[in-house]
């Protein structure tokens, strides 16, 4: 499994080209200047953003400052284009949780959402009422409760729908359950985990714990015992017992492997 949502992938022609570059070595000072802000100042809102959220992803100091400082200006004006949209792929996947703040922020603004209580509420009509976009829908009101937006009420919203009888519905509200970053999706994400009925659905469950979503380490950590239980569990199958590894390495940082006994004895150290 891959714990991740998405992959970026590489070229071969630029792997080759990073083993001759001590990666250690940084390219600049990764701050940025006054004259790049000042070339951006020219661009359009939608060249303004992608700048930006491409610096955000290198983590270029004032860049996020600049995303936030602009957001306002911006509404109405972005559009979710090709070369967005996969800057906002590879921003979800970013170890900073801010990275992937801001890219719940440029979704929002680019696909025309408000962040208020009524959009809220109006997306989640269109949820029960209407099959039709739903996935789309239900990633959207994750993202507004990742913002503070109906937060609770759209938790057991997301809730309820963890046991939809359609696969697709299920697998969505578990995306969108990770990106609220509370305590409280733990232990739906480790019942969903060990035992919904698709593997699509436990992988992304997985992922949820381990990696995607905006949890932060010490948060994810707390999954470790009833992922514990998880490991121990003789009627998972084997797949699914192999993504349970790969949780608790991704969230221990420990490279511990399928060892069960090494585990046990991790996680009995003071």
């Amino acid at each position: 499994m891959s714990i991740r949502i998405l992959l970026v992938s590489i070229s071969l022609s630029m792997a080759a080209r990073s083993q001759t570059v001590n990666s250690q070595t940084p390219a600049s000072a990764g701050i940025l200047g006054q004259h790049e802000l000042l070339d951006i100042e020219q661009f359009p809102p939608q060249q303004q953003a992608e700048r930006l959220l491409e610096r955000a992803i290198s983590r270029y100091q004032g860049a996020l400052d600049q995303i936030d400082t602009r957001l306002p200006s911006w509404a109405g004006k972005l559009a979710y284009s090709k070369k967005l949209e996969s800057l906002i792929d590879i921003a979800f996947n970013s170890s900073e949780l801010p990275v992937r703040a801001a890219a719940v922020e440029l979704t929002l603004v680019s696909q025309r959402i408000r962040k208020e209580p009524a959009e809220a509420r109006t997306l989640m009509d269109q949820i029960r009422s209407n099959s039709k976009d739903r996935s789309w829908r239900l990633w959207i009101v994750g993202l507004l409760a990742s913002r503070g937006i109906e937060t609770d009420q759209i938790r057991w919203f997301l809730f309820e729908f963890l046991r939809d009888s359609d696969e697709e519905t299920r697998k969505w509200s578990v995306n969108a359950l990770a990106m609220l970053g509370t305590d409280e999706i733990i232990d739906p994400l480790l019942e969903v985990f060990g035992k919904d009925p698709s593997m699509a659905v436990r992988e992304r469950a997985g992922c949820g714990l381990a990696e995607t979503g905006m949890m932060t380490r010490e948060q994810r950590r707390k999954a470790i015992p009833g992922l514990m239980r998880l490991m121990d569990d003789s009627t998972l199958n084997q797949e699914t017992q192999a993504w349970v590894f790969q949780a608790l390495t991704e969230i221990s940082g420990q490279r511990l492997g399928s060892d069960r006994a090494a585990w046990h004895s991790w996680n009995a150290r003071p």
